[in-house]
C-alpha cells in the first residue's frame, strides 16, 4: 500500500481512504479535497511539506477516489469520519484546511468536533448555495450543472460525470484550461504536466459519478448548524482574481463567523495553493 493509497475501516463498515504527503510523523494537518477531485489534488505539497516537518493527510469523500459510498450523507456525516480519522491516527488535534466545494466540510468538522479541529483555513471556500443568484454565479460550468441538475435525471448525469474518466488526459486537460477564466488559474493549469493535471480528476469518478453528486448535495443542503455557531478559529485565503468562486464568499464567511480573517491573496485566483501553500500552512500552524 503506497503513501497516497491508504485506507481504514470504519466503524460503520464503509472504507475511508485517503493519502499522506510530506514528512511521516511530522506535524499533522488535514486537508479536504475540492469538488470533482480527489485525495491526489494536493500531491504537488508533498516536497514542501518534507522539508517542514509536515505530514498532510488527504482523505477521499464517500464515493469517491477509494472512499466507500455513503447515500444521502450531509455535511456533519463527514465531520464524523474526520473525527473517526484522527482518532485511528492517533491525533487528538489537528488543523484542517479546505479548498473550494470543501470549504463547508471543514467549517461542519469544526462546529462538530471543536477540540479536535480548532484551528481551519479555507482557501476559495463556498459559503451557503441557498439560492439560484449564488449558483448562477459560480465559474465553472460543471459546478453549476452538478448544483441545479433535475432530481428525477440525475442517474444520467452520474453517467455524464463518470465518462470524465474516458477522456484521454491531454484532451481532459485541455479542457480544464479552457474552462478557467482567471489568468493566473489558466497558467497554472498549463505548467502541470498531464499527469498531474488530471490524475486527480480520474480518481474521483473511479466509482462513477454518484459520489460527485452526493458532495454537491450536501453542500446544497441545509447544513445542520449556522455560521454564527462556529467557534474555530478560521482563516479565510481568497485569491483577488477568483473567478470560480465569487470573492462574495469570502465576506460572507468572514462577516458570519466571529473572529474570522480574511487573507485577500492578490494576484493569484482559485488554484493559489499551487503558490501560495506555504504561505497558508505558516498561518494554519502558526499556533499549533
Amino acid at each position: 500500500m503506497t503513501a497516497d493509497s491508504q485506507t481504514i475501516r470504519l466503524s460503520d463498515g464503509r472504507t475511508l481512504g485517503y493519502a499522506k504527503y510530506g514528512a511521516v510523523g511530522g506535524r499533522p494537518v488535514l486537508y479536504l479535497h475540492g469538488g470533482m477531485s480527489s485525495r491526489l489534488d494536493i500531491a504537488f505539497a508533498h516536497e514542501y511539506c518534507l522539508s517542514q516537518n509536515i505530514e498532510l493527510i488527504a482523505p477521499d469523500r464517500p464515493g469517491t477516489g477509494l472512499s466507500s459510498p455513503q447515500p444521502g450523507r450531509r455535511l456533519l456525516d463527514l465531520a464524523k469520519d474526520m473525527k473517526e480519522l484522527s482518532a485511528n491516527l492517533n491525533y487528538e488535534t489537528m488543523p484542517l484546511f479546505a479548498w473550494s466545494l470543501a470549504g463547508p466540510y471543514a467549517l461542519a468538522c469544526a462546529f462538530a468536533y471543536p477540540s479536535t479541529f480548532p484551528r481551519i483555513a479555507t482557501i476559495g471556500g463556498v459559503a451557503p448555495l441557498n439560492n439560484q443568484e449564488a449558483i448562477n454565479e459560480l465559474g465553472l460550468l460543471i459546478d453549476r450543472l452538478v448544483l441545479t441538475w433535475p432530481v428525477s435525471w440525475k442517474w444520467l448525469l452520474s453517467l455524464l460525470l463518470a465518462s470524465t474518466g474516458k477522456l484521454p488526459p491531454a484532451i481532459l486537460k485541455f479542457q480544464m484550461e479552457r474552462e478557467v477564466n482567471s489568468e493566473p488559474d489558466r497558467a497554472i493549469i498549463k505548467a502541470l504536466s498531464i499527469s498531474q493535471g488530471t490524475r486527480f480528476v480520474y480518481e474521483s469518478v473511479k466509482q462513477g459519478g454518484d459520489g460527485i453528486i452526493a458532495d454537491y448535495d450536501a453542500v446544497a443542503a441545509p447544513w445542520g448548524f449556522a455560521l454564527q455557531d462556529l467557534k474555530c478559529h478560521l482563516d479565510i485565503f481568497h485569491g483577488e482574481l477568483d473567478t470560480i468562486c465569487p470573492f462574495k464568499h469570502a465576506l460572507h464567511l468572514q462577516e458570519s463567523v466571529k473572529g474570522s480573517r480574511l487573507h485577500v491573496v492578490r494576484g493569484e485566483g482559485h488554484f493559489l495553493l499551487h503558490r501560495r501553500l506555504p504561505d497558508v500552512l505558516s498561518v494554519l500552524l502558526a499556533s499549533s
